[in-house]
């Protein structure tokens, strides 16, 4: 089946969407693959797959996607949503401008943008997308070992644009667990408070109320940041700053963030029991906190966190 534009055209329009979204449907049916499910808890994602067209859609309910957040479900099943569109040989459709089976590295350096991404140092080459909410992808499954003269592409992702989820407060979580992401406020707090959060989203005006005190560090990541701090929440320059300090990325277990919460709380109110114990919402709690994370924002900025493997 040699596929035109109007398959293409189709599998951009359908990312993003619900499975029984028009789109989601009108592909489905193009291109004869079995219907996507809904998906349960004991059923997480789902993915239809026609190989003699080299076509791959798959489905979750969990995209990193601000307007999907958090999973919904109706009735027993979870609202499900394509998020990803796999191409590979023999697809024959259209590409990406430039973009041909069998392109080399150089090849793909003049189109795209290089990357690397993933524990095993998987190369990416991301194109420019038609559209915000789209991304497209150009990688191999090898290990960026290939010769510069030998195909350096075997898939081309056609995928949502999505974030990465530092903070996600989960109000349900909270039915049973009050206090259990005040430590994420104090941090959430101490980067609006630095000038760390973007200032479009967090300008002045909405940063006066933890200048002020007159809202505590939980009220402010359940009200300003609609429970969250994501990726897209983040000033680009500090970025690295939430992966390696934060997050904990290849940093050794002491310079971490979860170390100095238990520095200063003993333990995170995440592996707490006793209420009474739980760490409090206020900001005589952030002021002991705060100095621990200045101290580490100036040593990521000198170089100081000691990175394993560097």
């Amino acid at each position: 089946m040699q596929m035109d534009d109007a398959v293409w055209n189709l599998m951009l329009a359908a990312i993003g969407q619900r499975i029984d979204s028009p789109q989601g449907l009108a592909l489905v049916e193009a291109i004869g693959a079995k219907p996507l499910r809904a998906v349960t808890p004991q059923n997480f994602s789902d993915y239809t797959q026609v190989k003699s067209l080299g076509i791959t859609v798959s489905a979750t309910p969990i995209p990193k996607y601000r307007a999907y957040w958090p999973e919904r479900r109706e009735k027993r099943a979870y609202v499900n949503y394509i998020h990803k569109i796999e191409l590979t040989p023999p697809y024959s459709g259209r590409l990406p401008e430039g973009m041909h089976w069998g392109i080399t590295r150089p090849e793909l350096d003049a189109i795209a943008a290089f990357e690397l991404r993933g524990s095993r140092a998987i190369p990416y080459w991301n194109f420019e997308a038609p559209a915000p909410d789209v991304e497209l992808t150009a990688c191999t499954s090898i290990n960026a070992l290939f010769p510069q003269e030998h195909a350096a592409a075997d898939r081309i992702l056609i995928e949502l644009a999505t974030e990465h989820d530092f903070i996600s407060a989960y109000e349900a979580y909270e039915v049973s667990k009050p206090l259990v992401y005040v430590e994420d406020a104090f941090f959430t707090v101490w980067c609006a408070l630095n000038g760390v959060l973007d200032e479009t989203r967090f300008t002045a005006e909405v940063v006066r109320p933890l200048r002020e005190r007159s809202v505590s560090p939980l009220a402010f990541l359940h009200g300003a940041c609609g429970r969250l701090l994501w990726s897209d929440d983040v000033r680009p320059p500090f970025l690295e700053f939430m992966w390696t300090y934060y997050m904990g990325m290849r940093l050794p277990d002491e310079q971490q963030w979860v170390a100095d919460i238990k520095t200063v709380f003993g333990a995170s109110n995440h592996f707490k029991d006793d209420s009474a114990q739980m760490t409090q919402d206020d900001w005589r709690n952030y002021d002991l906190i705060a100095p621990h994370i200045a101290d580490r924002f100036a040593q990521w900025q000198r170089g100081e966190l000691k990175v394993r493997g560097k």
